[in-house]
């Protein structure tokens, strides 16, 4: 794999990790509620564009020929 190629991959993993902790956040309903209705509103829209960009992720290095 060359090193861009690489970049891409970590890329997916911070990003899926970053994604898998606003999910907790989202999920754990007690601070969740207090953020207030349009930062809830923005949190989910962040979540379904975070997993949107990592499914592109993905796509890319499916194409590099690894399992992503």
């Amino acid at each position: 794999m060359t090193d861009w190629q690489k970049r891409v991959v970590t890329e997916k993993a911070e990003v899926d990790d970053r994604l898998g902790k606003l999910r907790l956040f989202i999920a754990d309903r007690t601070p969740f509620e207090k953020a207030g209705a349009v930062q809830r509103l923005l949190m989910r829209g962040q979540v379904r564009c975070m997993a949107e960009y990592s499914d592109f992720l993905a796509a890319r290095i499916r194409d590099f020929g690894v399992s992503a």
